[in-house]
């Protein structure tokens, strides 16, 4: 659980360090939303739940290109 907070707080930075404290929290909600979507079925090119696995998905967030 903290690794998943360390790097959605990371995943944060590197995509919204410049929209302030409301556009990381969005970057981070983004990430929740499409974990809940896909425990309701919903395919995002991956079936995984797992926080590691929806952020480094190939070409959704710019920081996954990056690590």
């Amino acid at each position: 659980m903290s690794q998943d907070k360390e790097l959605l707080k990371k995943l944060a930075l590197a995509e919204a360090r410049s929209e302030g404290v409301v556009g990381q929290a969005l970057v981070i909600r983004s990430v929740l939303n499409r974990q809940e979507a896909i425990k309701a079925g919903a395919n995002f090119n991956t079936r995984s739940t797992n926080i590691r696995d929806i952020v480094y998905k190939e070409l959704i967030y710019i920081f996954s290109l990056r690590a």
